[in-house]
């Protein structure tokens, strides 16, 4: 697995750090198992493509970074990952916070879709109505797993559509 922290056409930025959240999820960072261990880390494509990770994860807060960019891209696409559709933007939940436990289950369920099944749109809205009293509407569930983003990618309808 691979955590981008920044996919641009001039660089991409990788996590690091082996972060308690990978490893919550029972993931394994290739770009902490290559040998770096800073938060961040700027990466060429032919890093990446010597790691060829299996799953691919775009930061949340990276507006421009989409699964569709290394689908299309004519060096990326050949990616492990990309070629079985499992690049996936993370959702709009910070893993720092109290919203970890959704976090690590989302990410668990994409890493071992065959053992690992539940209702992530239902747990985020009890999540919701617990810390903040509200819950979501189907639509912000929708922008929430960044369905639009995914929506193409591999497990992502089955798993997190409404």
């Amino acid at each position: 697995m691979v955590f981008l922290d920044r996919l641009r056409s001039d660089g991409l930025s990788v996590f690091g750090r082996n972060e308690f959240f990978f490893q919550a999820a029972g993931l394994r960072n290739a770009a902490f198992e290559a040998g770096l261990n800073q938060p961040t880390v700027t990466i060429d494509a032919e890093q990446l493509l010597t790691w060829d990770p299996d799953i691919i994860f775009i930061n949340y807060y990276d507006e421009q970074g989409q699964p569709s960019d290394l689908y299309t891209s004519p060096v990326l696409a050949n990616l492990s990952a990309a070629k079985a559709g499992r690049v996936y933007k993370t959702p709009r939940l910070d893993p720092a916070s109290h919203e970890a436990p959704l976090v690590w289950m989302w990410m668990t369920m994409l890493a071992y879709p065959e053992l690992y099944h539940r209702d992530v749109r239902g747990s985020i809205l009890e999540k919701y109505a617990a810390l903040y009293g509200k819950s979501p509407s189907e639509a912000d569930l929708d922008t929430i797993v960044q369905m639009a983003a995914n929506g193409g990618s591999r497990y992502y309808r089955e798993m997190f559509g409404n």
